[in-house]
């Protein structure tokens, strides 16, 4: 047990185990392993890291020459329902896509879609809109790779590794959030602290990262800069499906904004574009956000025929 009362994750993965063995053989019931998965999402997680390994000693099955007839046809259906939900168990959030494959588990959300996630060992992630991640780990480290967009990561206990845009970002305990900008990535330390090096570099090219500052890197170099607490409010906003302005320009709103919109912002009066804002806004409808822009600067926002949303005086 933790000090918090709750499992730890040897004991959680020891009660999967079980309830993998007992699925494969039958004597499971269907309600009371579903009433534990759902118990806990580091159940669920716990469960597919188990299934994985089964799925992984079933590729190698015929190099021991083992029989198909010496696994019970019922018992592997009621497995492979339960791996079937593995999916909407691990999942946190709607609408986004999980899947697991090639030692790989692969999670993305589309535009304006947000996942929460309990990866392995206690790590937990957040995936922003339009983004596309992938991990795989055990209970003593795990790896992450971003392939678009932007991530949320925390660790307690396990080590992590980041993977994206030509680096490699090593995290023990803390918090930090990565986003994709091209082929750099913009990292802030919310708590803690990482270090980041060029991947495949030696040592001699890492940098560490502290607690509000962040860093922009890219293949050829690292830049360091430390944060207010604006800034961190900024950067912190979208976990809470929100976004924070103090004092950007209009410009950097409406391409925050885009974001999250199919239907997208266009700035057509370009000196509007510097104009200074402020306020607290909903990532899930921009109404209130246009609104503000009329109430406080004269803004309108007229929708074209082909769906933009175009502001002028």
């Amino acid at each position: 047990m933790t000090s918090e009362g709750k499992p730890s994750w040897d004991e959680l993965e020891e009660q999967a185990s079980l309830w993998l063995a007992r699925l494969d053989s039958g004597t499971a019931s269907r309600e009371e392993f579903e009433a534990w998965r759902s118990a806990d999402t580091r159940h669920a997680v716990a469960f597919a890291q188990a299934a994985h390994v089964l799925q992984q000693l079933d590729r190698v099955k015929p190099a021991y020459k083992l029989r198909e007839k010496d696994v019970k046809t019922s018992s592997r259906r009621h497995l492979l329902l339960a791996l079937g939900g593995l999916g909407a168990a691990v999942s946190v959030g709607g609408g986004a896509y999980l899947a697991m494959g090639g030692g790989r588990s692969h999670a993305s959300t589309q535009i304006g879609q947000r996942q929460t996630l309990a990866l392995p060992a206690g790590v937990s992630a957040s995936l922003n809109t339009d983004s596309r991640m992938q991990w795989a780990g055990a209970k003593d480290r795990v790896d992450v790779w971003l392939r678009r967009g932007e991530l949320l990561l925390a660790s307690g206990v396990a080590p992590v590794r980041l993977f994206a845009a030509d680096s490699v970002v090593t995290l023990v305990r803390g918090k930090i959030n990565a986003r994709l900008r091209g082929g750099l990535l913009d990292l802030t330390v919310l708590s803690g602290d990482c270090t980041v090096n060029r991947d495949n570099a030696g040592s001699e090219k890492k940098a560490t990262i502290s607690a509000n500052q962040a860093v922009l890197a890219s293949a050829d170099q690292q830049v360091v800069r430390s944060l207010d607490q604006s800034d961190i409010r900024f950067v912190s906003a979208w976990p809470k499906d929100e976004l924070v302005f103090e004092g950007q320009t209009l410009g950097t709103a409406v391409a925050e904004y885009n974001r999250y919109l199919n239907q997208k912002i266009v700035i057509t009066d370009p000196s509007l574009s510097d104009l200074r804002i402020g306020g607290r806004f909903t990532t899930r409808d921009a109404k209130p956000f246009l609104d503000a822009l009329h109430a406080g600067f004269g803004i309108n926002a007229v929708t074209d025929g082909a769906g933009t949303i175009a502001l002028s005086k």
